[in-house]
């Protein structure tokens, strides 16, 4: 792995999973990258990123469009969706995400998450 995209437009929550995933990968090699909302992120998009870990509810293109967007460019990256609420939402299949997590999320949680859906990728690559 070389690359994890982090997209939130709450800054304090975006610092603090980079500052979890730096903990947890330790290596120089593993490259972490901001954006503020899904625009921004896609305008940063590398096809080398592996996992894109995004907030639902953001300004100018939310979660689940990047998703979208992420699915017709870059199909093998992975994708967790970090919410507060999904209820009222309606997930089109075709977007394939790889995983949920729930907002607040405990520092364990988040890194289970992170964890789960990269050995998935590993699996299936």
């Amino acid at each position: 792995m070389n690359k994890i995209m982090v997209v939130d437009d709450d800054a304090s929550i975006r610092r603090l999973m980079v500052e979890l995933l730096k903990i947890k990968f330790r290596d120089p090699q593993v490259k972490i990258i901001e954006a503020a909302n899904g625009e921004e992120a896609a305008q940063a998009f590398s096809n080398d990123v592996d996992l894109v870990i995004t907030d639902y509810m953001m300004p100018k293109m939310d979660g689940l469009k990047l998703a979208a967007w992420l699915r017709d460019n870059a199909p093998q990256t992975r994708i967790i969706v970090a919410t507060g609420s999904l209820f009222g939402h309606e997930i089109p299949s075709n977007i394939n995400i790889d995983d949920f997590i729930m907002k607040p999320f405990s520092p364990k949680d988040f890194l289970s998450c992170v964890s789960k859906v990269l050995e998935n990728r590993k699996q299936y690559a």
